[in-house]
């Protein structure tokens, strides 16, 4: 006998006695009752959202089973908050601040680079500064040097 064969022992398989029919049937019926309690915790959602007191769902034909399991009973969860219902039109609460026509008219002045990058900083969430605090921050920081974009890559500079 080979080492492979003498570390892997077989393993006989038992003749079937009926167990896997009756787990898979007890999966099913447990399965179902699953099903049913979720459509009819979904119809009670949606009545409740639609302002409806009492919602029924509809019944669905269950398949005869082996095992019969009883329904877990669900209830209807109470709102803990009223809806407050909004209309579709409305806009959307403003999370940058308003910018005023003074501070459009000074971006409008600026070099479009500066302005385009204040523009940027200004979109970024938690953005508290003032424009003219943008432009001074924007300024202050070093320009970015025009001989790094015309300046060759390394691997062109040494296969190229």
């Amino acid at each position: 006998m080979s080492a492979i064969a003498h570390n892997h022992p077989l393993v006989c398989v038992p003749a079937d006695d009926g167990a896997l029919d009756r787990a898979l049937a007890d999966l099913n019926a447990k399965l179902e009752a699953w099903s049913h309690a979720i459509v009819h915790a979904q119809s009670s959602l949606t009545g409740i959202l639609r302002g409806e007191k009492t919602v029924h769902a509809t019944p669905r034909a269950k398949p005869a089973t082996t095992r019969v399991t009883p329904e877990p009973k669900v209830s209807p969860p109470k709102p803990a908050t009223p809806v407050v219902e909004t209309p579709m039109d409305a806009p959307p609460p403003a999370t940058t601040p308003a910018v005023s026509n003074e501070d459009e008219a000074l971006l409008a002045s600026l070099d479009p680079k500066i302005a385009h990058k204040v523009q940027v900083l200004r979109r970024l969430p938690g953005q508290t500064k003032s424009v003219r605090e943008l432009i001074e921050k924007v300024t202050a920081a070093p320009a970015h040097d025009e001989t790094h974009a015309t300046k060759k890559s390394f691997w062109r500079r040494q296969f190229g």
